[in-house]
């Protein structure tokens, strides 16, 4: 690991916290390998196609949700264009908050204590954490369309 690439971890390129003080290593092999993928520029990039293609699925459920008003301004729940009522659209969903979970735990398994510190992990949690919270909100059959709004800008 002696040059990360990722604007991401910077702060990692001065100091090394796979290594004590005395230089020796201390992270396991399993975790410098999940390290090498998580600091890695390529990561980050396929990261962030992820998040351009959630991009677009966002652009698209909101076009899909427009066309619910005037009509079915009174009970939203009766459109049929709404996210909830397409099932592509709403799988689509599902396995992206779970590849942004994925991407929290293993960038906690990998940074652990420091974890909380990096302010973009920080944004990421309270993202995937919110798109839980507007998903278990849905299932119960809460409105929960600005939460869910928030949440996919956010990622």
């Amino acid at each position: 690991m002696e040059q990360l690439k990722s604007l991401r971890y910077r702060s990692y390129s001065m100091e090394k916290p796979w290594l004590d003080a005395e230089g020796n290593l201390i992270w396991s092999r399993n975790r410098m390998t999940a390290a090498r993928i998580a600091f890695s520029q390529s990561f980050e990039t396929c990261m962030g196609i992820i998040i351009l293609a959630n991009l677009v699925l966002i652009i698209y459920e909101a076009n899909e949700g427009a066309k619910c008003f005037p009509d079915y301004f009174k009970n939203i729940k009766d459109c049929p264009y709404t996210s909830d009522s397409n099932l592509w659209l709403y799988m689509s969903n599902v396995i992206l908050l779970l590849i942004f979970s994925v991407e929290c735990l293993f960038r906690a398994y990998v940074e652990r204590g420091s974890y909380l510190w990096n302010k973009w992990n920080l944004i990421d949690l309270f993202t995937v954490l919110s798109g839980w919270v507007g998903l278990a909100a849905s299932n119960a059959g809460i409105p929960v369309t600005l939460l869910r709004s928030l949440a996919k800008i956010l990622m």
